[in-house]
Order: structure tokens, then sequence, then C-alpha cells
């Protein structure tokens, strides 16, 4: 039995993955505010014998000598490298982008073993998070619920600035994200979610969308705690990416990505 373990220590999350003969054996997952040595002891239990590969922030240097305490090696992961090799694993894909939506949001080019980062956004789940408690008052898990129940009432489409399609954009294309906000008579909690979420999922899909024409990719494989939970933005992301000619994918445990990729790539 071969297992290795990674841990990415994200600004918002830290999670955990357990990889055994190639297969994703245990998963940990636990808010980064609230990973305290109990959650690290939980890993380290179940990886007697064997190597811890930590990406992620400044925390890795004291996690190390945490896990030293029960004889257990550990190795850095570089980031980039992570996220490549996570994406690969759980895409099934050789060449494509990644756009790995965590706090913020890296897009990474991989083709093959060949990983490059080309760039990013701050637009992410750390936006959801807080601009759901500025303006909601609520968590981004419930901002997830509230948003599926909204409508586009505070965007201008394309259509309410044009009265049509403009070039290989269509006429439901969002024109201005919360465009229609400020002339409102009411605002509703779910349009107000609805509109954030699209803002996220739209802005990042059209920044993805054109970092893989850099490379002439026309594959993105979303990943990260975003993706994985809000069934709107797959659904806008996907719709936008389109638009540019490029497909969306969105594996299973893609919050995991980067330490699953931490795992296999050291």
């Amino acid at each position: 039995m071969i297992r290795m373990i990674g841990v990415d220590f994200g600004t918002s999350y830290t999670d955990a993955a357990a990889i055994e003969n190639g297969k994703i054996k245990k998963t940990f997952s636990i808010p980064s505010a609230e990973a305290s040595e109990n959650f690290l002891r939980k890993i380290a239990f179940y990886s007697p014998g064997r190597k811890i590969a930590l990406a992620g922030g400044l925390r890795k240097a004291k996690a190390a000598k945490f896990f030293g305490k029960f004889g257990l090696k550990t190795q850095s992961a570089g980031e980039i490298e992570a996220i490549a090799a996570g994406a690969r694993f759980l895409s099934g894909e050789k060449k494509f982008l990644c756009a790995n939506v965590g706090t913020g949001t890296p897009f990474v080019f991989v083709d093959g073993i060949k990983a490059e980062h080309l760039g990013g956004t701050g637009l992410g789940g750390g936006t959801l998070a807080g601009l759901g408690k500025l303006l909601l008052n609520a968590p981004a898990e419930e901002i997830n619920g509230l948003a599926l129940r909204g409508r586009e009432n505070l965007d201008f489409t394309v259509f309410d600035a044009l009265g049509g399609s403009i070039g290989t954009i269509p006429a439901s294309a969002t024109a201005s994200n919360f465009g229609k906000a400020a002339e409102a008579k009411k605002l509703s909690r779910e349009d107000v979610a609805f509109s954030l979420e699209c803002m996220i999922a739209e802005s990042i899909g059209v920044m993805a969308s054109l970092a893989a024409s850099s490379k002439k990719c026309d594959k993105i494989v979303f990943t990260g705690r975003v993706p994985a939970k809000s069934r709107l933005f797959k659904l806008k992301a996907a719709e936008t990416v389109k638009m540019y000619g490029k497909k969306a994918f969105f594996p299973a445990n893609a919050e995991y990505c980067t330490a699953i990729g931490a795992a296999l790539s050291v």
C-alpha cells in the first residue's frame, strides 16, 4: 500500500487528502481559523510512518514541527505544481487551463507534466464570503442557497443595453453586474446573492477564457471550494466560457485539488 498525505493551508480553508494506490482514500477539511492542533492530530494519526506533503501559506513551518513530534516526515510542495497535479488527477485531462477558485483565483496552464502560472484575480471564495457578509450578513453557504432562488433583476443584460446581441456575445449575457441596483426600489436578498455569485463566476470565466486563448487552449478545469459547492457558479461559469469557444469541466472533489496535488507532486 502506498499512502501519501497532502495538506493545503489555504487562507480560508485547510484541506487534506490521503492518496492510496492512485485513489482518494480520505479527506479532511476545516475553516483555517479553526484549524487547531486537534485537526492536525487527526491527520497525523491517519499517517503512521508516511510522508506528508505541505502546500499553502505560512503555517507550513509550524505544522512541519508538529508532525515531527509524531515521527512523520514532511515535504514542501510548490503551489503551482500542486494545483496542476491535482487538476490533472481530478479531471483526467492533459492540456487545459485550471482556474483554481480558492480565496482568490490563480490561472495555471497545464500541458502534460508542464505547468505555467498565467496570473490570476483577487475574485474568488474570499470575495463571496466578504461581500456576502457586507451585503447580506450571511455566510457563503447561505448565499449559495439564496442565489439559487434569485433572479437577474439587479443586472443589466446586453439586451437591456443594446437591444440585441453584440458580436459573439448573446443578448442574454450580463452587460453590467449590479447595474440596476442603484435605481431598484426593492432589493431582495435572493437577487443580491444571485448577482453576487454571477459577478464572481462570469468575471472569472471571462479572465480564464482569455488566459486559455493565450495558450491556444479550449478546455478550462474549475477547481476549488466555490465550484464544488455552488450550482449557480457552475452554470454561469460554463455559460461564460462557452461564449469564448471553451469547454468547462467541474471534477468531483474539486475543493481538495491543491491538497491532492501536493500529495502527488512531491
